[in-house]
């Protein structure tokens, strides 16, 4: 008899099968299922392998670990010294159920082990694993399936059958043992909390989250446009993905549109501004930007599907951009005064001429929007050509141009002249917030700003925010934010360096 059985195994590991000797319960301790014949050389090493490790399991038994290939082992379990059998993963995981012990072994020589966590075949429909991950099994008269549910969708089946035993899966950390009548078994490795696969009911079944949901506060509703600051302006628009579903909007002179979606729970989706007008994953995509009249589109699906257009909030009145005037004091040992921008009409540039901080010079897009700014710190802003000269100085200038390199030469101006009684002794350079020191740091890099002929055409260039994060508030009252746990949305634009 022990002849027989031997000859049965060698037999299935030649044609890429291990088998194992029926327990008294009748249960088969078996690999997944057949496989493409081996050639005479890999038959040879797959009766021989390389032993590589031999390991204890939970319940006494004994695994040896056989290397065959480089993502390919066979691992032979033993119950007091009596062989149960073997699995082989090759490429990909294999399993095998002694009585309800599972044992996995991986394409890398890894083995898991353990007892129960077994559906009991409530039937098809979904079944919710111990961490929350759900699945579906579609049973069928000769094979079974598992697919994932994510947000209520399924991603669709992989099916046991045509003469496999059993299938190993893995979603996220779970690790599926699925048997080819439809019976499966769950672990998840590391886990204090384990167990049987809990069937929820037929079909997919989302059921409510355990977690608690954090309620969105009223001010984060649908409603009217809110005015939270000084030219900017906030208003929570319906989503197209469905109730409760919202789009907070909000509108800013100095640093233009941004739209953030959330969901029902208050959690932000995805989020457009100027540096990135469109976000695909969700629908939503900003037109016009760069201009005092956005609008935010939204859809649901890809491809041709058309958008659904809204108007972003108006500008409170009086919110537009600064026109070039007279220099007018604004502090002590302070003056500000606006010039035109090479750029051209409508674009203009901020001077601020400070005894203590030093020059600052922001450059303005005809809707008002901040695109660039060079100061004591950093007096070389060169993705939208703007350099201060003798920024440590009671004299600094202020050069412009539209085109990068050596040979294009700046447009000079000077800065407005300090009040009568502030230029007597040398400003006392502020320290730098990057630098922490008071010396002077210049960019040596240059950069074209916009082709010859842009600004002509009417092109705008895309925003650039360079040394700082636009805190939002997204919704009426930054107060209710806090306290829902949303917070702030953080933007961050990167300055676009054009070549």
């Amino acid at each position: 008899m022990r002849t027989a059985l031997r000859t049965a195994i060698a037999t299935a590991l030649f044609a890429g099968v291990a088998i194992t000797p029926a327990l008294a319960a009748g249960t088969a301790f078996a690999a997944d299922g057949p496989a493409a014949p081996a050639s005479a050389a890999a038959e040879q090493q797959a009766t021989k392998g390389e032993l590589v490790r031999t390991e204890t399991l939970y319940n006494g038994n004994v695994v040896k670990v056989y290397k065959l290939g480089p993502t390919w082992y066979r691992a032979e379990t033993f119950k007091q010294g009596q062989s149960l059998g073997s699995v082989e993963a090759n490429s990909r995981p294999a399993a095998g159920n002694d009585n309800g012990n599972f044992v996995v072994l991986f394409e890398d020589g890894r083995v898991m082990a353990w007892r129960g966590n077994f559906a009991q075949l409530d039937g098809s429909g979904t079944y919710r694993l111990a961490d929350g991950t759900l699945l579906e099994l579609d049973k069928q008269p000769h094979k079974a399936g598992l697919q994932l549910i994510e947000n209520g969708k399924g991603r669709g089946f992989t099916y046991v059958g045509n003469g496999q035993n059993r299938r190993v899966f893995q979603y996220g950390k779970a690790v599926v043992v699925l048997e080819h009548d439809g019976g499966f078994a769950a672990y998840i490795p590391g886990s204090k909390k384990q167990g049987t696969p809990e069937y929820l009911g037929k079909g997919i079944v989302t059921p409510p989250s355990d977690k608690p949901v954090t309620p969105v506060p009223q001010d984060l509703k649908p409603g009217k446009p809110v005015t939270v600051g000084s030219c900017i302006v906030n208003q929570v628009i319906p989503s197209v993905f469905g109730e409760g579903w919202t789009v907070v909007l909000a509108n800013r002179l100095d640093k233009g549109p941004t739209a953030s979606l959330m969901d029902p729970s208050g959690k932000i989706m995805g989020t457009v501004d100027t540096a990135h007008p469109v976000f695909g994953p969700y629908g939503l995509r900003i037109d016009g930007a760069n201009t005092t009249s956005p609008r935010i589109g939204q859809r649901t699906q890809g491809g041709d599907t058309p958008y659904r257009w809204s108007d972003f909030p108006k500008l409170p009145k009086g919110c537009v951009a600064p026109k070039p005037g007279k220099a007018v004091v604004t502090g002590d040992c302070t003056v500000e005064q606006v010039i035109s921008s090479v750029f051209g009409e409508g674009w203009s540039v901020t001077l601020t001429n400070d005894l203590r901080k030093g020059p600052k010079a922001v450059l303005r897009s005809p809707a008002g929007m901040i695109l660039g700014t060079a100061d004591r710190a950093r007096p070389d802003f060169g993705a939208y050509g703007l350099k201060i000269k003798g920024a440590n100085t009671t004299t600094p200038r202020i050069g412009q141009r539209t085109q990068g390199g050596v040979d294009t030469p700046y447009r000079w101006s000077d800065f407005p002249k300090l009040p009568k009684g502030c230029d007597k002794g040398a400003p006392t350079p502020a320290p730098s917030a990057t630098t922490g020191n008071t010396g002077t740091t210049t960019n040596t890099g240059q950069t074209s700003v916009i082709p010859r002929g842009g600004v002509a055409a009417g092109a705008e260039p895309g925003a650039v925010e360079t040394d700082n994060s636009a805190l939002i508030a997204a919704g009426a009252g930054a107060g209710a934010l806090g306290a829902a746990g949303i917070g702030f949305v953080v933007l961050r634009r990167r300055a676009a360096a054009r070549v």
